[in-house]
């Protein structure tokens, strides 16, 4: 590791209230992520529930405790030119008494993530048909 990273805290408790100042902004904050950032925003909306509103993580590794997870993690950092997971993403295992979670779930993901009703919320939900037409359209090997 190097040194004592404090980015939750940063994230989470420095950095809004310099942008709500320097910004002018109403204190509804959301959060959004693209593969390693992804799985960021996950683990800050799992930190400080009351802070955002919602939360999007596109392409993240939300996996990242398990040993599943972990060995994904191993190979696909190590076939993008060595690089080192520990570093990345922090020890495999957590001192006892640690307030980091091991696995996070907020208590209630679906209300923490989507304002919307579900038939307007989610693409997939509305898109998807049961022809075999949109199904080839909507096949994920492609």
């Amino acid at each position: 590791m190097l040194g004592n990273n404090k980015w939750t805290t940063f994230l989470t408790q420095e950095l809004p209230p310099v942008i709500d100042a320097g910004l002018k902004t109403n204190g509804v904050n959301s959060l959004a992520g693209i593969s390693m950032a992804g799985t960021s925003v996950l683990n800050l909306a799992v930190a400080a529930p009351d802070l955002y509103k919602s939360v999007g993580a596109y392409s993240g590794c939300a996996e990242t405790s398990t040993p599943a997870g972990r060995a994904y993690m191993d190979m696909v950092v190590d076939s993008r030119g060595g690089g080192d997971v520990t570093n990345m993403w922090g020890a495999r295992t957590i001192r006892r008494g640690s307030r980091t979670p091991l696995w996070p779930r907020p208590r209630s993901c679906a209300a923490r993530t989507c304002t919307s009703p579900p038939e307007t919320a989610c693409p997939a939900r509305t898109t998807r048909s049961k022809s075999p037409a949109a199904a080839q359209r909507l096949s994920p090997s492609e």
